[in-house]
């Protein structure tokens, strides 16, 4: 479980921007009922998806909510059949 101190308050509110960015300036993949998927390409590595470091993020938007996000390589973009 990651550590929730105060020492990663900073780290938590990036990550939060970041993934509110996604939603709101970010590419929709798609839209269901219940949640809208984003993609988005910052200007900086974000992290590490499917073994190699990506400067993409990836966000969910639950309907009535919750945007939950994470960095996503261009190969599990591509898997999802987006076209970037």
């Amino acid at each position: 479980m990651p550590n929730m101190t105060h020492t990663n308050t900073a780290q938590m509110r990036r990550v939060k921007i970041a993934e509110t960015n996604c939603v709101e300036k970010g590419i929709l993949i798609e839209q269901t009922e219940n949640v809208r998927t984003y993609y988005k390409k910052l200007d900086h590595t974000v992290g590490v998806c499917s073994g190699e470091f990506t400067d993409y993020i990836y966000a969910e938007w639950h309907d009535g909510g919750p945007v939950h996000g994470r960095p996503i390589s261009v190969k599990a973009l591509e898997i999802m059949q987006v076209k970037l």
